[in-house]
């Protein structure tokens, strides 16, 4: 409770992007290895300062495998975006007689306003993969096809 009868409460959700696999074109077709080459790695791929959608890693950080050799990178050496939601709620109840009350309620929902990205891992634009971002909690979808998109959105109910 805080001063004056107010109360203050929240919800707070914090979660850890998707494993990103970094890989290179396979050098080594005609072995036993894998089909996905890992690159070499050449030191901590991510940034010292804040990550962008533009700038997740440091790209300078790989470099290509000879061929015959497995590269040194970590399999999983990245996570996409995560998810970071803050939802609040700050109410007082207001006694106006002894059987009327009234209570004053504010609630916000992602209350910093703070973008959750979905990651992308998909190479198609199509329903199938905005219904995968729509279940993922995506909050928006970038596409090149939106008349596609706001009809599709349309048919399920979420757009007007």
């Amino acid at each position: 409770m805080l001063p004056g009868g107010w109360e203050l409460a929240g919800v707070t959700e914090f979660q850890v992007g998707q494993p990103l696999a970094i890989t290179q074109a396979n050098l080594n077709a005609d072995t036993e290895f894998t089909e996905a080459q890992r690159p070499n790695g050449n030191g901590l791929p991510v940034f010292s300062g804040p990550q962008t959608l533009a700038r997740w890693f440091n790209t300078a950080n790989f470099s290509l495998a000879p061929e015959g050799t497995l590269g040194t990178s970590a399999r999983f050496p990245l996570h996409g975006p995560g998810v970071e939601n803050w939802d609040l709620a700050l109410q007082r109840n207001f006694v106006i007689r002894e059987r009327v009350k009234l209570q004053f309620r504010g609630q916000f929902f992602n209350a910093w306003n703070h973008a959750n990205f979905v990651d992308r891992l998909w190479t198609a634009d199509n329903a199938t993969n905005w219904q995968d971002a729509i279940e993922r909690g995506a909050a928006g979808i970038q596409t090149d096809h939106p008349a596609e998109l706001v009809a599709y959105l349309r048919s399920r109910g979420l757009h007007k």
